[in-house]
């Protein structure tokens, strides 16, 4: 398996009349007792659902999800920042050590260190959820992209948080792993900037294509993780060296090209759309993937314009890791 996303963290939502809308199995379901909740808190969701037209929901959304892509791409230098601050402390042990890091394992501590405080979050939440819902109300409000209506403010936070939230440690663990390898190889390349503008720009589409889903399909369900991101750094990567090859980590004698796994991930996904799948968030995997190409395409019409160009510095091993000197193969 290549990569895990995305995923149902409702067991099941009732109409007032007690008809069930949705029903999963309940070893992928985030807590059981979710309805229980639910029911309590968003009693007048429904009854909103059914008067408001799907796509008016979208409207905020949409312009946020452009405004944020707008800023990744014009203001991605000032993201640096957030991992190269300024000290006036660096004499001290635990400073000096994070300032003499690389800038890949800064960013992704950065990522890696954010989706574990999230997921440590979702757990607390559900551990308490019986005497104190009300961690466990927000965590799902702010870091679940949902259909069910809710605030402006919920809903446009939820298209860039829920690519920081993960069911469980399963896939916060290959979700992550796929981002060491990635941050490791590609930052080098892009720059620490960029790759960060692009990680959140794939996100926000991502959270947007998957809502925009949601809504035309009625499916009251949530999505969550970070592989629509992840897909769409892995898209830019894929597209801009066709000349690599990739190794799935169960399969290490199989050499698939790039520009193969490329429109296979594409088909699969877009196949799944189409057919409805549901264990996975195939509109949100095909919304990074291609949120990716559109990145490369708008970085490159840059370069050609100030006749800069990012250094190749190439690209090591991502599915099991390669050696160096292997420059063609991923």
């Amino acid at each position: 398996m290549l990569l895990r996303s995305a995923v149902v963290v409702l067991n099941g939502i009732r109409t007032g009349s007690g008809s069930v809308l949705n029903q999963f199995p309940r070893r992928i379901a985030l807590i059981p007792n979710f309805q229980i909740h639910w029911r309590s808190a968003k009693r007048s969701s429904f009854q909103r659902a059914r008067v408001e037209s799907k796509y008016s929901q979208l409207k905020i959304p949409f312009v946020f999800t452009v405004a944020t892509g707008s800023l990744c791409v014009v203001g991605n230098q000032h993201l640096g920042k957030l991992i190269s601050p300024q000290s006036k402390y660096d004499g001290q042990t635990l400073t000096s050590w994070w300032n003499s890091r690389p800038d890949w394992m800064k960013v992704y501590c950065l990522i890696c260190g954010s989706c574990i405080a999230v997921f440590a979050a979702f757990r607390l939440g559900s551990l308490v959820s019986e005497r104190y819902p009300a961690l466990w109300i927000f965590m799902n409000k702010y870091f679940v992209t949902s259909a069910l209506p809710t605030s402006p403010a919920a809903s446009c936070a939820q298209l860039i948080l829920s690519a920081f939230s993960h069911i469980n440690p399963l896939h916060l663990g290959i979700n992550m792993f796929i981002l060491y390898n990635v941050a490791e190889t590609m930052v080098p390349e892009m720059g620490k900037d960029s790759f960060l503008g692009a990680y959140l720009f794939c996100a926000v589409a991502s959270g947007f294509c998957s809502l925009t889903y949601q809504l035309s399909r009625g499916h009251y369900t949530g999505s969550v993780g970070a592989s629509g991101a992840i897909l769409g750094l892995l898209g830019m990567v894929m597209y801009t060296h066709p000349e690599y090859n990739f190794y799935i980590i169960f399969l290490p004698f199989l050499a698939i090209p790039a520009r193969v796994l490329m429109a296979s991930l594409i088909t699969m996904d877009l196949i799944g759309v189409i057919q409805g799948w549901r264990f996975f968030d195939h509109a949100g995997h095909l919304g990074g993937m291609l949120s990716g190409l559109v990145w490369n395409f708008i970085k490159t019409s840059q370069e050609k314009e100030t006749g800069h160009s990012t250094q190749d510095k190439g690209i090591s091993s991502i599915l099991p890791r390669l050696s160096p000197e292997k420059k063609d193969e991923w």
